[in-house]
């Protein structure tokens, strides 16, 4: 019996029904890892992957007992008929109430040292502080300051101005009192007009007579017109000579006669450098001298171009 003879193009039928079969079985079993264990004698290259077994490994925390290089301790409060509980079970401190050490380190002497300092500062510098300006203030008191105007028996004439100066002192300590409350009770700071007086230097009647704002104001100051002074040259020589004329007139005088050279130009400028020269203290300005020796009657000339002064 003779077999039909294949096809040249057609493709073979055992080679695809091989190639389907071994499909087939990949995707029924899968893949699975193989696990390389080193053998004594052989090396492993480099690319391919071990997998090494974990062993028993030691827990790598301290135990309690080692753990001595930390220290928490507990700062107790500072209130007065206050005090912690010896035995204190689930209660978890808070970061304010706990202090770190560290006992081993070289700098733990340091650390003691410095944390004392910190609660001697906080216990007793302020309570001194404010022990020695309280018992100041209350050891004040109002006769010690009534004395410093004792004597101050004239009434001053008080302007606008002035009136408003007292006011804002006394609206000063009165706020100043509103502050205080009744921590001022038994002070001076609890009677404003007395503050007031002393502060002013007035009497407390004055004070209150002028009285004061209900509530904060700020009062302004009046604006006032500045009176203009015009000064004659009349009247600037009779202040001059008013000024000077006890001390030094005869001086200048005697100068002018006596002792300034007369060869060479006499001027005020030069009779006021010879003078400060000779004194020292001479006080009086070049334009001032000028107008002195014009009250004194000091005559100005010249005498072949020459200028001189005779008096």
């Amino acid at each position: 019996m003779n077999r039909p003879r294949s096809r040249p193009n057609s493709p073979d039928t055992s080679a695809i029904a091989r190639r389907l079969l071994l499909t087939r079985r990949n995707n029924e079993c899968p893949e699975t890892p193989v696990l390389l264990l080193p053998v004594s004698g052989t090396k492993l290259p480099v690319q391919n992957t071990t997998v090494s077994l974990p062993q028993q490994v030691e827990d790598s925390k301290p135990p309690t007992q080692e753990a001595s290089s930390l220290r928490i301790y507990k700062l107790h409060r500072l209130v007065p008929n206050r005090s912690l509980p010896e035995e204190v079970q689930d209660v978890k401190p808070s970061v304010d109430d706990i202090e770190y050490e560290w006992s081993d380190s070289e700098c733990s002497s340091e650390l003691d040292e410095f944390m004392e300092q910190l609660a001697r500062a906080r216990e007793n510098q302020p309570i001194e502080c404010y022990a020695g300006i309280c018992g100041r203030i209350h050891s004040l008191r109002k006769e010690r300051f009534m004395a410093l105007h004792a004597g101050n028996a004239d009434v001053p004439v008080l302007g606008r101005r002035s009136k408003i100066v007292i006011r804002r002192v006394r609206q000063f300590f009165e706020e100043f009192k509103k502050i205080l409350g009744d921590e001022c009770e038994g002070t001076i700071f609890s009677s404003t007009v007395e503050l007031t007086a002393w502060a002013c230097g007035i009497t407390p009647d004055t004070v209150t007579r002028i009285g004061v704002k209900e509530d904060f104001v700020h009062e302004l100051f009046p604006r006032t017109k500045k009176k203009k002074t015009c000064f004659s040259f009349a009247k600037e020589k009779e202040i001059t000579i008013k000024k000077y004329e006890d001390e030094w007139g005869e001086v200048i005088r005697d100068f002018i006669r006596h002792k300034m050279s007369k060869d060479k130009d006499m001027t005020s400028n030069r009779l006021h450098a010879e003078l400060c020269r000779e004194y020292s203290h001479f006080p009086i300005a070049r334009g001032t001298l000028y107008t002195f020796l014009n009250a004194m009657g000091v005559k100005f000339y010249r005498v072949n171009g020459r200028r001189m002064m005779s008096i």
